[in-house]
Formats: structure tokens, C-alpha cells, sequence
């Protein structure tokens, strides 16, 4: 059971660091300083959808380090996924998307979310 969350928590770690990266693509497209400038799907994926999984990424990563908000972070790790899917050549969101969100659904992390604070830990 410690391998599992040991993983969680790695989950939690690339989150953060996958958060960082799309707030620094967000801020690229955002500024119009990408050539040639997205238009339509591609920016809304690259722009705002970046700009808010990056923001939701980093918040949900911290909390779910301490094995907090759960379902904030199976929501953050969604839209890392989604803005993962017009962002990167190298589609890392996608990747820490569905491995965490499969780790997630593990019966060792609802429990550890469930046991933080004695079951306060809003394993929704």
C-alpha cells in the first residue's frame, strides 16, 4: 500500500510541475507572441484551457500531496488531459492524466484520501 501512495503523490508532484508549464504556454498564446496565432479549437485549448489547467493543476497538486480534495484533483487531472490534447508534440498532459486518474480510482487512494483528517479528506 505505500508503493500506491508513494505513486499518488508522485501524480501530485508532476501535477505541479505539468500546472507550471501550462501557465507558461497559456502565457505565450495568450500574448499573441505564438506564430502563426491558434485560431478556434486550438485556441481554446492552448489559450484558456492551458491557462486554467495550470492554475487547477497547481492548486490541486498541493492539496493532494497531504492526500486532500481528491475530487479536485481527479477534476485538474481531466483538463490536464484535455489541454494536453492540442498543446504538445509530446502530449505529457495526456499522460499524467491517465495515469493518475487511474491511480486515483485505486481502492489504496480513496482510502488514504478518505483517512486525511479522519475522513475529511473529500475522497468524492
Amino acid at each position: 500500500m505505500e508503493i500506491q501512495l508513494n505513486k499518488v503523490q508522485n501524480v501530485a508532484r508532476l501535477m505541479l510541475a505539468q500546472g507550471l508549464a501550462n501557465l507558461a504556454i497559456s502565457v505565450l498564446v495568450l500574448s499573441e507572441t505564438v506564430s502563426p496565432e491558434p485560431t478556434g479549437t486550438w485556441y481554446w485549448l492552448l489559450g484558456p484551457c492551458s491557462l486554467a489547467s495550470g492554475v487547477l493543476a497547481i492548486l490541486a497538486g498541493r492539496r493532494n500531496l497531504q492526500f486532500q480534495s481528491r475530487g479536485l484533483g481527479l477534476f485538474a487531472l481531466g483538463l490536464l488531459g484535455l489541454s494536453g490534447l492540442g498543446a504538445y508534440k509530446v502530449p505529457t498532459g495526456i499522460i499524467i492524466s491517465g495515469l493518475g486518474i487511474y491511480l486515483y480510482q485505486q481502492k489504496e487512494a480513496k482510502d488514504a484520501f478518505l483517512q486525511k483528517v479522519g475522513g475529511a479528506g473529500n475522497a468524492t
